[in-house]
């Protein structure tokens, strides 16, 4: 028999891929290539974590310093901008009713 007679021998199972070869799936090892990425990102975030909150230190630690030097007036102006804010904003409001404190007597509401 010939070369082109002959009858191919079944394939070997234990005989190792061609070294271009991949295997059926498409690569070689498609959960080691998922895991490596995440290492670094993970890396990444905690670094991300650590200089936010060092940058949140050093912040509350210059207000404090301003608030012990200027004092606190500048916040008490803040909370006065902002009630004044919220005040306009529910005065617009159609949902919104006034009463006078105290007296239930309109509505007859519980206390």
């Amino acid at each position: 028999m010939g070369i082109s007679g002959s009858k191919s021998s079944p394939p070997n199972p234990n005989a190792l891929p061609l070294a271009g070869a991949a295997p059926r799936g498409g690569s070689v090892r498609p959960s080691a290539q998922r895991r490596f990425p995440a290492v670094p990102q993970a890396e990444q975030q905690k670094k991300a974590a650590v200089i936010s909150a060092e940058g949140d230190s050093k912040a509350a630690e210059l207000i404090a310093n301003s608030l012990a030097t200027a004092g606190d007036g500048l916040i008490e102006l803040r909370k006065l901008e902002a009630a004044e804010d919220i005040a306009y904003q529910l005065s617009r409001s159609r949902n919104i009713t006034y009463l006078p404190s105290g007296q239930s007597v309109l509505l007859q509401l519980p206390q």
